[in-house]
């Protein structure tokens, strides 16, 4: 850990937090350990039903996959597949996930949440390649598991939100599937790290410029040649034709720019773009503490969802667990 400077900037006290992580191949991976470990301690709230299998990647590689649903909602449902940040090396937030779970509240929906294979041990494509094979399995499997193909939304945040990205250049290129929102939570798009927040902040709480570029050292670890946009959504020649987008960015994050411009270029190009540039915050500040900021945060995320779902549900109890784990492949 690295300390940070939170008298130089004026960041909310709730996520004035006084280190940011500076990481090597070891200390990933122990975090990466702590992280499983708070993952089993943090129970999921009352009223949700859980299912995990295991999903057939696109290189043949069998990953873990987790299924969440309220336990009275109706199907066919909406669906929301969820890509975890961390930085490409951490595991799962069940901190997040419970900010998901607050506007499955509001907005039932089906949490899907692929635990895809992780940096330094799998680099780039592994991980965004575990993510696109969730998505055509939720599309496959849609009727069976009781989910609307015409409501499957995508959502990610940091690392997570530029694989979300990612997903839907994917699906864009390859004509499906079928996505009704993107949601990008201050993702990461842009390897190159020429924006001046990529520059600029190096000493910020949770998340800095030196941290930001040893990601990208384990993501793109061996990779040789022009970098894909796969990896690094900015890249892409064209932002034309993606699904309506949420854009959420943090204001002392390194990843502030290029979270708007990412926005800002798709908009340009015809796509529904949504963007929320929250103040006086810093990276994963959500998931730090529930202040107002969050809660405006959260009701702004919930309307999009809202809108991108706005199909009525049929009438039929989604009470089929068992065909979740049925003939995947």
């Amino acid at each position: 850990m690295l300390p940070a400077r939170i008298d130089k900037y004026d960041i909310h006290p709730d996520f004035a937090l006084k280190v940011t992580p500076y990481s090597t191949p070891a200390t990933v991976r122990l975090a990466a350990s702590l992280v499983a470990i708070a993952n089993r301690l943090i129970p999921r709230p009352d009223g949700y039903l859980t299912r995990r299998t295991r999903l057939k990647s696109l290189d043949g590689t069998r990953f873990p996959v987790e299924i969440v649903w309220p336990e009275n909602i109706d199907r066919p449902a909406a669906c929301l597949v969820y890509y975890h940040g961390g930085g490409f090396v951490l595991g799962s937030n069940p901190l997040q996930e419970r900010l998901f779970l607050r506007i499955a509240e509001e907005v039932p929906f089906v949490l899907v949440m692929p635990d895809y294979r992780l940096a330094p041990d799998h680099p780039f494509p592994a991980g965004v390649e575990d993510c696109f094979s969730t998505l055509l399995w939720v599309t496959r499997y849609a009727s069976r598991i009781g989910i609307d193909r015409k409501r499957i939304a995508i959502a990610g945040d940091s690392a997570g939100g530029g694989l979300a990205a990612a997903v839907a250049q994917m699906a864009r290129d390859k004509k499906g599937p079928e996505i009704c929102l993107q949601m990008l939570l201050y993702p990461v798009t842009d390897y190159s790290m020429t924006t001046e927040s990529a520059n600029l902040y190096t000493d910020t709480p949770v998340w800095n410029s030196l941290a930001n570029r040893k990601m990208w050292e384990f993501y793109l670890k061996g990779w040789e040649g022009p970098v894909s946009p796969y990896a690094s959504p900015m890249h892409a020649l064209s932002l034309a034709g993606l699904p309506p987008a949420y854009v959420e960015t943090a204001e002392f994050d390194p990843l502030h720019d290029e979270g708007i411009e990412y926005a800002r270029r798709m908009a340009a190009e015809g796509v529904e773009v949504t963007l929320h540039e929250t103040k006086r915050t810093v990276h994963g500040y959500d998931i730090i503490k529930i202040n107002e900021i969050v809660e405006e945060s959260l009701a702004l995320r919930t309307q999009a969802i809202k809108k991108a779902f706005h199909q009525p549900a049929a009438e039929n109890l989604f009470d089929t667990m068992d065909a979740l784990t049925e003939s995947i492949s």
